[in-house]
């Protein structure tokens, strides 16, 4: 996730975790409480934008190994593939 301004960009891993926080040289211009309140914010959506890919991640196994026990071909009756 990039600030309009783009001077801040935080990536999140699948967990929610944050994984990397990259800053340019314009953020020298505002203060730390900005600065802090910016970070916070784009944690939160980049958390927000993982959380459910990560649960289509757990969700396509356990739907394929639901379709295998019941015998329904794995892309007819699964919603998830």
């Amino acid at each position: 996730m990039t600030n309009p301004p783009k001077t801040v960009s935080v990536a999140a891993l699948m967990d929610g975790r944050t994984q990397r926080v990259r800053l340019s040289s314009k953020v020298t211009s505002m203060t730390e409480t900005e600065l802090a309140a910016e970070i916070v914010v784009l944690a939160d959506l980049a958390y927000k934008k993982g959380w459910p890919a990560n649960g289509v991640f757990l969700a396509a196994p356990l739907c394929r190994m639901s379709c295998r026990k019941s015998g329904s071909p794995m892309s007819g009756d699964c919603a998830i593939s």
